[in-house]
């Protein structure tokens, strides 16, 4: 369980999770419009696609910097715990 829980701590999973959720209702919307909101309705997803591509990547190259860097909040958790069983050893 503590894998779900690391994934929807990730910014970028739970943008892809949130466009995914907006874009299959307004695609399911759809179906109950005229042809003309319809391809609105579609036109303006596809507007908004890009915009999440974009936060996503822009993250993920956020997140590899910082571990090129070593300061990556999963290395700071992965340091304390170390200093930890450290501590608790005697180290």
């Amino acid at each position: 369980m503590e894998y779900w829980r690391v994934l929807w701590q990730s910014r970028k999973v739970r943008i892809a999770l949130v466009d995914a959720f907006f874009s299959s209702v307004t695609v399911l919307v759809t179906a109950l419009l005229s042809p003309e909101n319809a391809k609105l309705a579609l036109t303006v997803v596809a507007i908004w696609q890009p915009v999440f591509v974009v936060v996503v990547g822009g993250i993920a190259y956020e997140d590899g910097q910082a571990k090129a860097a070593g300061a990556h909040f999963s290395q700071r958790e992965a340091e304390r715990a170390e200093d930890e069983i450290a501590a608790r050893l005697g180290d």
